[in-house]
């Protein structure tokens, strides 16, 4: 079985329903990555933040815990619905999730860059999407400090955290020996913000939500929304330049 193949089997099968599920698809999809791939990285962070929040989940944290496993059940969907896509014929995927397709074998490519545009491609376009599926199909409107909001906002705590804590994985290999190389991996994640992503989300969000009368319109928005994300994340995904042997 060639490694496409491979990763389109990790992929496939029934949709996600419980957290468990998700985390048994990422270890699924990590263990057919190559060491080297850049997808591995988002993959590996993804898999520490769905765990963390399934920790909180499970103590009791969520004031709607139900409609909140819900969520992150079809927000992982979008991931690996991407992934196939992509398996199956290049340039199906969301163009959102081009760049880092397109890039992943990079060498020149720093982990932390590779993490931080998967982020991006995930929550600045299939967040929006995700929560437009869940309230339709869990019903209730979106509605700024209601409980399913504060579990959202709150979620942005536990995701910092995990965010905050994974340099210790991200910043590997030769970066890790080369100040320079590894303040400019740095400067990735300075200039792109967890929390201000998954508030330009929500509020992308509830902008679809409003033109859910209008598909023709909504599309088109969310169509330009996707071809922005692929370009913000060409940028982050600029190689780094060679240093010295």
């Amino acid at each position: 079985m060639t490694d496409q193949l491979k990763l389109l089997a990790a992929v496939s099968g029934p949709a996600c329903e419980k957290y468990e599920s998700v985390l048994v698809k990422l270890d699924a999809v990590e263990a057919v990555l190559d060491a080297a791939d850049g997808l591995r990285w988002f993959n590996k962070l993804y898999r520490a933040m769905t765990e963390a929040v399934a920790r909180r989940a499970a103590r009791g944290e969520f004031r709607e815990p139900a409609f909140l496993e819900a969520l992150d059940c079809l927000f992982a969907d979008l991931y690996f619905a991407a992934i196939r896509d992509r398996c199956k014929r290049a340039g199906s995927e969301p163009r959102a999730w081009a760049p880092m397709f397109d890039a992943r074998g990079s060498r020149d490519i720093a982990p932390l860059q590779f993490a931080v545009a998967g982020m991006n491609a995930h929550i600045n376009r299939d967040l929006v999407r995700a929560l437009l599926s869940t309230y339709h199909k869990q019903g209730g409107e979106p509605v700024r400090g209601s409980a399913r909001h504060t579990d959202y906002l709150h979620i942005n705590a536990v995701l910092s955290e995990v965010h905050a804590h994974a340099k210790s994985f991200l910043f590997t290999g030769v970066l890790v020996d080369i100040d320079e190389h590894l303040g400019t991996a740095d400067d990735v994640a300075e200039l792109w913000s967890l929390n201000r992503a998954r508030d330009a989300a929500w509020t992308g969000f509830e902008v679809q939500w409003q033109l859910r009368g209008l598909p023709w319109l909504a599309d088109t928005q969310f169509e330009t929304l996707d071809r922005l994300v692929g370009c913000t994340n060409r940028c982050l995904l600029r190689p780094l330049a060679r240093f010295p042997a």
